[in-house]
């Protein structure tokens, strides 16, 4: 299993305590909604992090199955879900999109927050992308966003610091990336000091590689996996056109019969 994603996993939470995953769950209803052919009840996030999509959905009254690359991020999905006596079916330590199977069919599935990324090479990439295939009902949804090379190679920053606090608890994260064009990828090492009670817990050090792409790119991976794109947007903003300035773009796609 890769390094990403272990000692990160125990300040995720607090990175993102101001992202708005109510209103992202809403936008993923819409989307189920508007482009699925079938009613969508069972739906599995192939990318579940630390379970802020699921748990919504789940309350939502969505039958959920999840996994993820990491499994520390994975075991605080379960506490949260188990804090929150909701049912959601999790996978048994780390599985990565390009390596699992189900023999249960889903009516949705979802890969949030650009998590398509860490998968940094095209033969994986179509690997994950059969894999979900495989697992999906016909005319079911399977929905994802993914970094624009466009705007990525345009309006990256080189160096970033940002202060989050949570209560008592503080982390000071410095990010530095360096861009790899010729291969479209991003390395961006983070350095994250964690704070509690304003006493220093901890240092976390992490390299996270993250592939970008057009979205002709990603088009035609998932043409070739056995997918029929139903609509591309940018992200949160279903039927805007998509421009250079967009730094997510949403896809949505469907199994070709």
């Amino acid at each position: 299993m890769p390094k990403t994603f272990v000692q990160y996993s125990k300040v995720y939470d607090i990175l993102y305590k101001d992202k708005d995953y109510d209103s992202e769950c809403a936008f993923l209803r819409r989307i189920f909604k508007k482009y699925s052919r079938r009613p969508v009840n069972d739906v599995l996030d192939v990318a579940c992090g630390t379970g802020n999509h699921i748990l919504p959905l789940a309350k939502c009254g969505f039958s959920i199955s999840a996994q993820d690359i990491s499994c520390y991020m994975l075991k605080i999905a379960k506490y949260k879900a188990g804090k929150a006596k909701l049912n959601i079916k999790f996978s048994s330590g780390s599985r990565p999109m390009q390596d699992f199977r189900h023999d249960k069919k889903f009516d949705a599935v979802i890969a949030m927050f650009a998590s398509v990324g860490y998968v940094t090479n095209h033969q994986d990439l179509k690997r994950a992308f059969v894999n979900i295939r495989n697992c999906l009902r016909e005319g079911g949804v399977f929905t994802f966003d993914f970094w624009n090379k466009d705007a990525v190679k345009k309006y990256f920053l080189p160096h970033k610091e940002k202060v989050f606090i949570d209560g008592d608890s503080k982390v000071c994260r410095v990010s530095d990336t360096v861009l790899d064009n010729r291969n479209s990828l991003a390395k961006i090492k983070y350095l994250c000091t964690y704070f509690e009670g304003g006493k220093k817990k901890k240092a976390i050090n992490e390299l996270h590689r993250m592939k970008y792409y057009t979205q002709g790119e990603l088009s035609q991976i998932l043409e070739d996996s056995g997918f029929k794109v139903l609509d591309s947007f940018p992200f949160m903003r279903i039927g805007k056109i998509i421009t250079g300035k967009d730094w997510n773009i949403s896809i949505v796609a469907t199994p070709k019969n």
